[in-house]
């Protein structure tokens, strides 16, 4: 991956190519692992250092691993290589303070990013001195491959946290992130951050000793671009919270399609108390929560109760093709938690007949003739799961009444959605894409409606206000940052954030006028949209130009006559010195 400054996240350094350590794992826990300013390293439950290598070999009992300055361009002859990929699993990431180590600036803070099937954690401007010792312990609740949580800890005295969990970077869709900032954490502390299992609340715990000062802030960058795009993205932030020890709050905004607007409605609970309540679990309450029993999947496996399944990849066919999990009852819970069945091009994955209130978790189906296949019955949920390369539907709803399809991803089969007479169905944020014959296909979906859904192809179907679905599918993102490049503000350059502080619809990872005044037109670069130094306009950048910067410049805050604005390089209403910096640069570079 490509790493470049990002200002939201205040990385201290720009990182591009193989100057970043990067550990990419697989769907089933952490993506990405990038170490700023210090050193560390990852290892398993049993204290190994683990890894693959870009080619797939594989490195136990790592030496000395992550033990190089990520502002190294290439690692030194023998060391380990700059990408490791771990196995899925539970992970503690050890951060330590440079030491001696060589340092071209000295910057004794760090940032760490790691993130997922469905989000992560950015760890941002950490202090960091010689005797650090910082660990941020990967938990997956439950062994889901959706919910997971980060802890932190430190032998420092005293240091303030910035901590962000970010949710959801589909095409289109809600891109929550929830921060956590300017908590004052010491060497008796013990916190830990994560969602809900909805997404809907953040959920942070205290497990030290010491009473914990902090503030939040709660943006939704991407829920409607045409609405809310006016170079700030709408946040809802709260300053002054404070959690003592042992105590866990649920922190969620009452709007989160409006949070410029919402309040903030703060649950709090006790662990110790006998009671495993919202936010809490088996990793940060283990006095009062247990690790839930799973069931692992096989062919015929009846659902009578609410069930959840283990993870893992499970190749199941369905033998008499009547369904590998079939639902018996109403009113039942299955959570699949990332687990995947695999068929062998015939079936049914998951068979549902005149069931109502079942609700389907996090299953990933592929290789049936069917992946989810319900008929009649009513208020069925089917939510966070994939399906993929089943030889008929993703999904079939037939007779059904009430359905509720949320944030599903649903590829490559022959039809994606198929919906025949299920009626007063509503489909919400799902990825309906590079299916062979139809993404969406509905016959008389009476009292239906569809909200911010992305597909191609649709027949008999229209989401709210649009003609077949919300939003187009991309799967173009070149920079790898999880903003499809046809709303990517920085199209060729990784910034997940999609800060742009300046409004002008340039990221500030790729605006070389990061100081543009509002409403000022720009060109992609950022800047005032003529030939950057060109302050003369004759198509070229020559000491003549140079006279026209000589002329125009009156410091910073000054404002200039409008004669002078061709000067005014970042386009803030002043020529000062970053003017002449531009300049300079277009100069040598000659644009």
């Amino acid at each position: 991956m490509v790493w470049t400054t990002d200002r939201i996240f205040n990385i201290p350094y720009s990182l591009v190519n193989r100057s970043d350590w990067s550990l990419p794992t697989s769907i089933d826990g952490i993506n990405t692992l990038v170490f700023g300013d210090a050193t560390g390293n990852m290892e398993d439950m049993s204290g190994r250092l683990l890894g693959y290598d870009a080619l797939g070999a594989e490195h136990e009992d790592i030496p000395n691993a992550m033990a190089y300055p990520v502002w190294a361009a290439d690692p030194p002859p023998g060391s380990i290589p700059p990408v490791l990929m771990a196995p899925p699993g539970d992970y503690n990431f050890n951060v330590y303070g440079r030491g001696n180590l060589p340092e071209p600036i000295p910057r004794p803070l760090y940032s760490l990013l790691a993130f997922g099937f469905d989000g992560g954690y950015l760890l941002d401007q950490v202090p960091a001195t010689v005797a650090t010792h910082d660990v941020m312990e990967f938990r997956r609740i439950n062994g889901s491959l959706v919910h997971s949580e980060l802890s932190f800890r430190t032998n420092d005295a005293a240091k303030l946290l910035n901590l962000t969990v970010f949710r959801s970077g589909r095409p289109g869709f809600d891109r929550r992130t929830y921060r956590i900032l300017g908590a004052n954490v010491t060497n008796l502390s013990k916190v830990f951050a994560a969602t809900s299992s909805d997404h809907q609340s953040l959920v942070v715990v205290n497990r030290g000793a010491d009473t914990i000062r902090y503030n939040v802030q709660f943006n939704n960058e991407l829920i409607d671009p045409a609405v809310y795009y006016d170079g700030i993205h709408p946040q809802l932030a709260v300053t002054g919270l404070v959690i003592a020890p042992q105590e866990t709050h649920l922190l969620t905004p009452s709007n989160w399609a409006d949070v410029n607007h919402a309040t903030l409605v703060v649950g709090i609970e006790a662990c110790g108390n006998g009671q495993c309540a919202g936010g809490e679990d088996h990793v940060n309450c283990p006095q009062d929560c247990t690790t839930v029993p799973c069931v692992v999947p096989s062919d015929g496996l009846s659902i009578t109760a609410s069930t959840t399944l283990c993870p893992g990849t499970y190749e199941i066919a369905d033998q008499g093709q009547d369904g590998v999990i079939r639902l018996m009852a109403d009113d039942v819970d299955l959570n699949c938690q990332g687990a995947k069945l695999m068929g062998s091009g015939t079936g049914t994955g998951i068979v549902g007949t005149d069931r109502s209130n079942v609700r389907l978790r996090y299953c990933q189906i592929r290789d049936y003739a069917v992946g989810i296949g319900l008929r009649g019955g009513s208020a069925p949920q089917i939510e966070g799961c994939v399906l993929e390369n089943n030889a008929q539907a993703g999904v079939l709803l037939l007779d059904t009444s009430g359905a509720s399809l949320t944030h599903n991803v649903v590829t490559t089969n022959v039809v994606g959605v198929s919906m025949n007479h299920a009626i007063n169905s509503q489909l919400t944020e799902n990825l309906v894409c590079g299916n062979t014959v139809r993404d969406v296909d509905a016959i008389s979906p009476v009292g239906s409606a569809g909200l911010r859904n992305a597909c191609d192809s649709a027949s008999g179907w229209n989401d709210v206000g649009a003609a077949g679905c919300t939003f187009a599918c991309t799967s173009d993102d070149n920079d790898q940052d999880m903003v499809p490049a046809n709303v990517d503000n920085c199209p060729g350059t990784f910034n997940p954030s999609q800060r742009d502080s300046d409004g002008d619809r340039v990221g500030d990872a790729c605006d070389c006028c990061p100081h543009s005044r509002p409403g000022a037109a720009v060109n992609v670069m950022g800047c005032a949209p003529f030939d950057v130094g060109d302050a003369n306009g004759d198509a070229d950048i020559t000491v003549a130009d140079w006279a026209v910067m000589i002329r125009c410049r009156r410091g910073p805050g000054i404002p200039v006559p409008s004669s002078c604005d061709v000067a005014d390089l970042d386009a803030d209403g002043d020529v000062d010195l970053r003017d002449y910096a531009i300049f300079q640069s277009a100069l040598c570079t000659g644009h």
